[in-house]
């Protein structure tokens, strides 16, 4: 009876490593540094857009998560991402990812004043 129970255990153990092993994280596709054009809107009145080239570089983060680090003005922003690169229930950023392009919306709203950013870049190769 002992000898069963154990079989049983090892079986679920040894069943469960195969399925860990065949769920790969899919983030790892896009980690690394956004060459990206930068477009800084304003809106209080009057309204006005700056372009500015710059880098973005993403980590992951959790489960299931992107961070995004801009290297001009050192913001960050973090981002549920899904297996297909879209962007999920992330509150004000919106975005996806390709095989090598980024393209991340940021939209903030104040009382009297609101922004927008938009990156769009392509993925810079390591070079070996």
């Amino acid at each position: 009876m002992k000898k069963g129970i154990i079989l049983i255990v090892l079986a679920a153990v040894l069943i469960g490593c195969v399925s860990c092993e065949k769920t790969k994280d899919y983030r790892h596709k896009w980690v690394g540094t956004y060459e990206c054009e930068e477009r800084y809107g304003v809106g209080s009145g009057t309204s006005g857009e700056n372009i500015y080239q710059t880098k973005v570089k993403v980590t992951m983060v959790g489960d299931s998560s992107l961070s995004f680090l801009e290297n001009r003005n050192g913001d960050y922003y973090e981002a549920i991402v899904n297996n297909k690169g879209e962007f999920l229930k992330s509150g004000s950023i919106r975005g996806y990812l390709t095989k090598d392009s980024l393209y991340l919306d940021i939209y903030r709203r104040y009382p009297g004043y609101s922004y927008s950013l938009t990156y769009k870049g392509k993925k810079i190769k390591n070079v070996k």
